[in-house]
């Protein structure tokens, strides 16, 4: 079967998107799924010891393939974690959910469905 390359969006469509996302949090989260090369299921799982911000990476534990590996940051993304992560235990979830434990990838793509959407962006990603 044939790969196909990704949809990519530009810049400018990535700053309509972040601007179109209310919720502080969501907003953090594209910019670790864009920026760091992230999947959302890894997104969810990393825990406040996962982040090393004076560095400026994060360490993904058992990603895809069951394997670690570790993603840059920007500082942008590093300030939000900063105040994000402020506060909380080292082996707490950066993201938690309602409940208290970590979000549920779902509910991070429906929320991300709904922030497309609203930002009137026309590819399909």
């Amino acid at each position: 079967r044939p790969k196909k390359l990704p949809t990519i969006l530009k810049p400018a469509e990535i700053d309509g998107l972040l601007a179109a996302e209310n919720n502080a949090n969501y907003r953090l989260i594209y910019q670790l799924l864009y920026g760091s090369g992230l999947r959302v299921g890894e997104v969810v799982k990393i825990k406040v010891k996962d982040i090393d911000l004076e560095e400026g990476f994060v360490t993904i534990r058992q990603g895809k393939g069951k394997k670690d590996r570790v993603s840059l940051l920007s500082p942008k993304t590093a300030e939000g974690l900063r105040f994000l992560m402020d506060g909380k235990k080292l082996n707490h979830f950066v993201f938690i959910s309602s409940h208290g434990g970590s979000l549920h990838p779902r509910s991070v793509q429906a929320q991300f469905t709904k922030t497309f959407k609203k930002s009137g962006i026309k590819k399909r990603v």
